[in-house]
């Protein structure tokens, strides 16, 4: 199974996972999410249903960091607003795991990545959660105003 990044899965159906998950290829049932190996995440954190893939980071954490999680936006921007979702990054944050928000671009275009420890760090410390969720949107809203980066054709015609 090839899927370009930027693109949804032909089988998902929002809101309601896999539309072939019985019969889904190993490439899918290998995978593990992992917001399901994080004890204190419960089933509202689903990718289909919070809108928010969590990933180990694929690039080493930067020094200080012992763990890296990319949180790829694959939903509304809207959750990226709310409480559970600044409360959520600030435990990362806290714990010392390097956070980053990775905002998809669409298909054959290269997805938007953000580094939010440092970021946030002053606002998480004073515990407003306020300016934490402001400055998580200013990120969102700066990784849309970037211009669009295509991928290699190499990729795209793979």
């Amino acid at each position: 199974m090839h899927k370009l990044p930027g693109v949804m899965c032909q089988h998902c159906t929002i809101g309601k996972g896999c539309g072939i998950y019985e019969t889904r290829p190993n490439v899918c049932r290998d995978y593990y999410c992992l917001w399901r190996s994080l004890p204190e995440m419960d089933e509202s954190w689903r990718p289909d249903m919070s809108g928010i893939m969590m990933i180990p980071t694929d690039t080493p954490p930067p020094p200080g960091h012992h763990f890296g999680v990319t949180l790829i936006l694959t939903g509304s921007p809207d959750i990226l607003r709310t409480d559970k979702f600044a409360g959520m990054l600030a435990g990362f944050v806290e714990s010392g795991t390097a956070a980053y928000l990775d905002v998809p671009q669409g298909v054959g275009l290269f997805s938007h990545r953000s580094f939010l420890n440092d970021q946030l760090a002053p606002a998480i410390l004073a515990r407003d959660l306020a300016a934490v969720k402001s400055l998580i949107w200013g990120c969102y809203e700066s990784l849309m105003a970037k211009p669009a980066v295509s991928l290699p054709d190499n990729v795209v015609n793979a």
